[in-house]
C-alpha cells in the first residue's frame, strides 16, 4: 500500500543516440543510416530496460533498512517531526521493439513495440512507520493527523506502433500510438487520522478516515490465477496513450528534440475496489516482534474492508521534454529539462558523451526536482547493425545499495536490528541493460546502390574495378 519501486521512463543517456530504444522513446529520432544499416532492427526480445527507485525524508534510517531489504527498526525515530518521506520510482521495461526502414527518401521508419512500464509516488510520515514497526512511539502520547500519508502507484502494459519522417534536410517528425492494458493500481488518501497511546497497558489505537483505490485484493496475490489475470496484457483494464516528437538541427549544428510523452489515460473496469476508510484499530503493544504483523492484520480486517466497484480512469505519467545538443568532435553534450505534464515532478539533466570508434562513455549528471542530486554513467558499444549498453543514472547509490543487501543479507541472522546501514543522505537506486541487431537487405541511396534495377545479379560494384562500360 506503502510504495511501488520500479525505472525511470526515460534512460537519460541513451536520449540522441539513435539506438532502437531512444527511436520508440523519441519518435521523431531515426534507427537506421542510409548505405549502412540493414533495414530491420529488433531486440530478439531480449528485455530492453531497468529499474530505479529513491526515498528521502526524515526516516533515513529506516528508509535505507527498507530498501537494504532489511529489518526495520524505528525505536530512533523521531516522531515530532512533521516532514513527509517521499518514496518513489518509475520503470520501464521494452520485451519487444521491431523496427522497419522503410524508404531512404524521408527516411521513413515504422514501429512495433511492446513494454511494460510501472510508475509510483507515495508521501509517508514518520508516525507511520512508527505505527507498524515500533511500539513505544516516544513521549507524546497523542497524535493529531500524523498519519495522513498519500500517494498513487500504477503498473500497465503497452502496446505501440510509431512512425517517423524527414519533413526536410533539417527537420523530422515522429509519433507513437499506444493500446494501455492496466495490470496493477493503487491509490492511497488519508484526509484525517489521530493516534492515542497507553503506556500503561502498552496499547494503541488508530483512527483512519480517508479512501484507498486499488484493482486487486491483498489476499488473492497468493492465487496463481489471479498473478496471471494482473500481468497478462488482457483488455479488461483498457487505455489509449500518444507521443509526439520532433527534432530540428540549425545550420550551425544545434540539435533541437521535443517530446509530448505518453499523454493518455487508463480506464480501470475490473474489480475496481473504492475502499471509504472510516475506522479505528486497537493493538497491544506488548510484543514488539508482532507488532507490524498486529496492524496490518487490524488493517485488512477493521479498515479495508467492504468495499464497493467503482469503474474509475486513471492518468500516465505523461511528460514534456526538450533537449539539445552539439557535436564537438568526439565530444556530444546533451541538455536535457522533463517536465511531468499532470504532476510537479521533472528533471534537469546534463549528459557528456565521449566518443571512440564504436564506443561511447557517458557522465550524467542531473537534479530530481524531488531534491536529490543524480549522478550516473553508461557505457555502450555501437555499430550500424549492433548495439549493447549498461548504465545507470545513480551509480554511487546503486552500488552502495548492492553493498548494504549483501552484506544485511549475507548476516541477517546476527545483525542487530538497531545497527545502522552504511549511507548518507537520499537511498535510491538505477540501473539498465539493452541490446538490438539488425538484418535483412541494406538500404542505400539511389547513387550508391549495387544493384541495377531489372539487371539480376548484377553487381556495379565489380564492373567499376574494369575498364569502361557503357550503360543504357
Amino acid at each position: 500500500m506503502l510504495m511501488v519501486t520500479t525505472a525511470k521512463a526515460q534512460r537519460w543517456a541513451l536520449s540522441n543516440t539513435g539506438t532502437l530504444y531512444d527511436a520508440f522513446e523519441n519518435p521523431s529520432q531515426k534507427t537506421f543510416q542510409p548505405d549502412s544499416s540493414r533495414r530491420f532492427a529488433f531486440n530478439f526480445l531480449i528485455p530492453t530496460g531497468g529499474f530505479s527507485y529513491a526515498g528521502r525524508g526524515p526516516a533515513e534510517k529506516t528508509i535505507r533498512q527498507l530498501f537494504y531489504l532489511g529489518p526495520l527498526d524505528t525505536r530512533e525515530l523521531d516522531n515530532n517531526n512533521l516532514k513527509y518521506n517521499r518514496l518513489f520510482g518509475e520503470g520501464n521495461l521494452y520485451i519487444g521493439m521491431l523496427r522497419y526502414f522503410k524508404s531512404v527518401q524521408y527516411n521513413r521508419e515504422w514501429g512495433l513495440s511492446w513494454q511494460i512500464k510501472s510508475e509510483g509516488d507515495y508521501s509517508v510520515t514518520n508516525q507511520t512507520f512508527s505505527l507498524f514497526y515500533n511500539p513505544t512511539i516516544g513521549d507524546k502520547t497523542y497524535f493529531n493527523n500524523n498519519l495522513n500519508d498519500f500517494g498513487k502507484g500504477q503498473a500497465y502494459h503497452q502496446l505501440s506502433i510509431s512512425y517517423r519522417e524527414n519533413y526536410s534536410r533539417w527537420l523530422a517528425f515522429g509519433a507513437k500510438l499506444s493500446y494501455l492494458s492496466g495490470m496493477v493500481y493503487s491509490n492511497l488518501d488519508i484526509k484525517n487520522s489521530e493516534l492515542a497511546i497507553d503506556k500503561e497497558t502498552e496499547t494503541f489505537a488508530a483512527y483512519f478516515k480517508g479512501r484507498y483505490r486499488t484493482n486487486f485484493l491483498a489476499g488473492n496475490l497468493s492465487e496463481k490465477s489471479s498473478i496471471v489475470k494482473l500481468l497478462a496484457p488482457f483488455i479488461y483494464n483498457p487505455g489509449l496513450a500518444i507521443t509526439a516528437s520532433f527534432n530540428y538541427r540549425t545550420r550551425r549544428g544545434l540539435y533541437i528534440l521535443g517530446n509530448l510523452k505518453d499523454i493518455g489515460f487508463i480506464y480501470w473496469r475490473r474489480t475496481p475496489y473504492n475502499y471509504q476508510i472510516d475506522g479505528s484499530i486497537d493493538v497491544d503493544a506488548d510484543d514488539y516482534q508482532t507488532i507490524d504483523n498486529q496492524v496490518k492484520d487490524y488493517v485488512a480486517r477493521d479498515i479495508l474492508k467492504d468495499p464497493t466497484n467503482e469503474k474509475f480512469t486513471s492518468s500516465t505519467n505523461g511528460k514534456a521534454e526538450v533537449l539539445l545538443s552539439k557535436t564537438y568532435g568526439n565530444f556530444q553534450p546533451n541538455f536535457i529539462v522533463s517536465k511531468s505534464v499532470f504532476n510537479d515532478n521533472g528533471n534537469i539533466v546534463l549528459v557528456n558523451n565521449y566518443n571512440i570508434k564504436s564506443f561511447k562513455a557517458s557522465l550524467i549528471t542531473g537534479y530530481d526536482l524531488r531534491k536529490i542530486v543524480e549522478i550516473g554513467g553508461q557505457l555502450m558499444y555501437k555499430r550500424p547493425n549492433v548495439e549493447i549498453y549498461l548504465g545507470s543514472d545513480r551509480l554511487f547509490k546503486t552500488l552502495m545499495i548492492g553493498k548494504g543487501v549483501s552484506a544485511m543479507q549475507a548476516d541477517l541472522q546476527d545483525r542487530r536490528q538497531d545497527e545502522t546501514p552504511s549511507g548518507s543522505g537520499y537511498t535510491g537506486a538505477s540501473a539498465y541493460f539493452g541490446f538490438a541487431m539488425k538484418f535483412g537487405k541494406i538500404l542505400y541511396r539511389w547513387q550508391n546502390e549495387s544493384y541495377t534495377p531489372g539487371v539480376a545479379n548484377v553487381n556495379l560494384k565489380n564492373f567499376k574495378r574494369k575498364k569502361k562500360w557503357l550503360f543504357f
